[in-house]
């Protein structure tokens, strides 16, 4: 019977600590897919954006640093659609998407996950 309990305590600690290393990789995953950009914008800051008026001059100016150019679109010169990305405040992974038309705000994504952990 002791022996029994003993497996039973060392499978169930295998089990919580595969959990942890599980979850401590996914962040560490979704940490560094962040863009690598040179500040960190906040909620506040991109609730100060309109879309369809502002240049990318004027949003990175609004936000503090340029963001890093994730992809680039050209149709022959009449249209270019860019994307680029800044580090957003969250932790473990926030991350803020601004998708312009011709050099002008015409989208947003924002992904914010917040833990909170208190021992």
């Amino acid at each position: 019977m002791l022996k029994a309990i003993r497996w039973f305590v060392v499978v169930i600690a295998m089990v919580i600590w595969s959990g942890v290393s599980v979850a401590g990789l996914g962040i560490a995953v979704a940490r560094a897919a962040l863009p690598a950009s040179k500040c960190i914008v906040t909620q506040a800051q991109i609730d100060t954006l309109q879309l369809e008026k502002m240049s990318y001059a004027d949003v990175s100016a609004k936000l503090g640093c340029d963001g890093v150019l994730k992809q680039r679109q050209d149709y022959g010169g009449k249209i270019v659609i860019e994307d680029y990305s800044w580090r957003g405040d969250a932790w473990p992974y926030a991350r803020f998407d601004g998708h312009f038309i011709n050099g002008v705000l015409h989208g947003t994504d924002v992904r914010w996950l917040t833990l909170n952990l208190e021992w």
